[in-house]
């Protein structure tokens, strides 16, 4: 397998979830594959993903998206891991693309991009920059980040206690982020659009009280030990009222009491 070999893991959820994949008609490149790991699998595989040499469908009766992902992970094959979920469309040229600026940045153990959208737009900086140093303002979704499978660690994964289905329905992408620089991981955003995603992101249909309290629970995972300090000063900067603090600490303190970011690998 070659070193710019691409795969797209895909996390998909129920019987819909294979459904959105085909809606996508996702196109055959050469050196590029497809994995689905299939949460809670309902139905039988559509023939126009069955039929597919390009395409792996992996089922997991577990629940979580960043366990779906984890299991993507963990089964994966390629050198270049590109995370997605099953709503993306994406271009020939897109995917060949993303292989040559891993072949441009050896230097590089991940690299974002940035997705385009009908649905509310999203703040990109306009240049290219090093993740240990970001911008102001920057933030990554799951499906702009692809990574080098051999530069992968154990602890390089996405915590479970974040996501959909998962503890806290939202953070995942940051603290994956973050679980990849502590790990010493090297990344780059590269300001290129590598798929369509249709509508509202997740996030953005959540309410206040479940966003505030995953906020709470990422200021203590991403600062353990200045959490408090942190959360206070953010909360005078944005004129947050003490109803979203409140929030905030309930979010910490559920966290301190979930088990480890990481279940026991399931078998497909």
């Amino acid at each position: 397998m070659s070193e710019s070999h691409l795969e797209i893991l895909i996390a998909a959820y129920g019987e819909a979830g294979l459904k959105r994949i085909v809606a996508t008609d996702p196109p055959r490149v050469e050196g590029v594959e497809y994995t689905v790991s299939w949460q809670q699998p309902k139905g039988e595989i559509p023939s126009a993903l069955a039929e597919r040499d390009d395409f792996r469908i992996l089922k997991f009766y577990t629940k979580g998206s960043s366990t779906n992902h984890n299991h993507a992970i963990d089964a994966a094959r390629g050198e270049i891991l590109l995370m997605a979920d099953d709503d993306q469309k994406y271009t020939p040229e897109s995917l060949r693309s993303i292989i040559k600026e891993f072949d441009s940045h050896p230097e590089c153990d991940f690299l974002t991009f940035r997705f385009s959208t009908d649905g509310p737009a999203k703040f990109y900086p306009c240049e290219s920059f090093d993740w240990r140093k970001p911008p102001k303002g920057a933030y990554v979704s799951t499906i702009e980040m692809a990574v080098r499978r051999s530069s992968l660690t154990p602890d390089a994964r996405f915590d479970e206690n974040f996501g959909v289905n998962c503890p806290f329905a939202c953070g995942d992408d940051q603290v994956f982020l973050h679980n990849l620089l502590k790990a010493g991981l090297k990344g780059r955003f590269i300001p290129m659009d590598i798929c369509f995603h249709p509508g509202d992101t997740t996030g953005s249909r959540l309410s206040m009280a479940v966003m505030a309290e995953a906020k709470g629970a990422m200021f203590m995972k991403l600062h353990p030990l200045s959490w408090p300090l942190r959360m206070l000063a953010h909360a005078r900067r944005s004129g947050s009222p003490l109803s979203y603090c409140r929030h905030w600490l309930r979010g910490a303190r559920r966290l301190r009491r979930l088990p480890s970011h990481r279940s026991p690998e399931p078998r497909p």
